[in-house]
């Protein structure tokens, strides 16, 4: 692919991320409640509303005799960055250490955050250019990892966060590092659209990238 369309595809996604924050359906974030949402690909609960914004509200439960350590959602995208984050103002009600980890439609692994929220909450933007689609979002207690069919972990929990297996989620393994047999688990996950100062950076950094592209091929003799 030539430079030009690399930046003519950059361009209409950010035009595409501003229609989005521009439109009444992106005002304001859809609430959802969990309802029977599971910890695989097949029970996942459905919150696809046709654009980003949600706020979902539910809980996990580490009693001893009534597991409940992973909720999954399954979210569509447009093509725009995605910023995920727990715990919304620090509310201590809700579940202190949570992990958030995002798949692509077919169960690979995109993308896990622990702690980078700040207060042991989870937070993750992708600065990179997701594709649209359907993707799978989970949260769980610190402990608790996504493994392949293999027995594999798909992400390096507990170290860098990257992605291990090009293979697809076929369970979790471990368990809370805190158990607590009082302890239900609330949580709150905000989706969300960048802003629109966000997106002015975005946009900044394209437009660097054509003069940087531009300024290069002069510098080196070659005519552009």
């Amino acid at each position: 692919m030539t430079f030009n369309a690399r930046l003519r595809g950059g361009l209409a996604a950010v035009a595409a991320c501003f229609a989005m924050l521009a439109s009444p359906a992106s005002a304001a974030p859809i609430s959802i409640s969990e309802t029977d949402a599971g910890d695989s690909l097949a029970t996942a609960q459905d919150a696809r509303n046709g654009y980003v914004n949600l706020l979902i509200s539910g809980g996990l439960s580490n009693e001893p005799n009534s597991l409940d350590l992973v909720d999954m959602y399954r979210i569509d995208l447009l093509r725009c960055i995605l910023g995920a984050s727990t715990g919304l103002g620090f509310d201590t009600s809700l579940i202190a250490d949570p992990v958030l980890f995002l798949f692509d439609g077919a169960g690979m692994g995109v993308a896990m955050d622990d702690e980078s929220g700040g207060n042991g909450q989870a937070f993750f933007n992708l600065v990179n250019q997701l594709p649209v689609g359907d993707y799978y979002l989970a949260i769980a207690y610190a402990g608790v990892e996504p493994m392949d069919a293999m027995g594999n972990p798909i992400f390096d929990s507990f170290g860098t966060g990257a992605v291990l297996s090009t293979s697809a989620l076929a369970g979790w393994m471990g368990s809370p590092l805190s158990l607590n047999p009082s302890l239900v688990g609330a949580y709150q996950i905000a989706v969300d659209v960048p802003t629109p100062g966000t997106l002015a950076l975005v946009a900044g950094g394209l437009f660097f990238l054509i003069r940087r592209q531009r300024v290069q091929p002069l510098q080196s003799g070659r005519a552009v």
